[in-house]
């Protein structure tokens, strides 16, 4: 089998396994002579029903595409971006946010309540408050000389400064794990 894509192929292969269940329960529930053993199946189809809506909301927060056609749709939630907004998600803690273009990766995790520690001041400076682009590497601006001096070998395995990264498409981006101020 091929290696499938993380997240948004993981989770299409998820929905698609689990449309074949709630087919084979269903069945099931029609072949069912006794009540219980329905309102079992029943009960259990509406479960599966269930992590099918999580698993659209999932893919909709890693696929702008794929939540605007659901919203286009009548599916999937609503959100309260205005039109042309740009769709960012911080890992490790899912939050989804949306920004306009230009706006600076630092600004939109400290509106959204994300903390990146950034000991300078987002000044390009120490080079703490970098995270690694998970998707979206060209929705952000050109690398800066600020991020070659403090990334070095990393900006190739996707590490950006997010003082110096400007969101122009969808992008998800991984937070390190702070230990406090002074550590890293």
């Amino acid at each position: 089998m091929p290696k499938a894509r993380d997240p948004e192929d993981l989770i299409r292969e998820l929905l698609v396994r689990e449309l074949d269940t709630v087919n084979v329960y269903t069945e099931m529930v029609d072949r069912a002579r006794t009540a219980a053993v329905r309102e079992l199946l029943v009960e259990i189809t509406r479960q599966e029903k269930h992590h099918i809506g999580e698993a659209v909301d999932m893919l909709s927060r890693y696929d702008a595409g794929q939540a605007e056609a659901l919203e286009r749709a009548g599916l999937g939630r609503r959100t309260a971006r205005p039109a042309g907004s740009i769709p960012v998600i911080f890992e490790p803690v899912g939050v989804s946010t949306t920004c306009t273009a230009g706006d600076r990766l630092l600004d939109i995790a400290e509106a959204a309540g994300v903390e990146i520690r950034h000991d300078c001041g987002g000044q390009g400076i120490c080079g703490t408050c970098r995270v690694q682009v998970l998707e979206g590497a060209s929705s952000l601006s050109e690398s800066t000389d600020p991020e070659s001096r403090h990334l070095d070998n990393l900006l190739p395995e996707g590490w950006r400064l997010s003082c110096q990264s400007e969101v122009y498409g969808p992008v998800a981006v991984l937070v390190p794990l702070q230990t406090g101020s002074g550590e890293e």
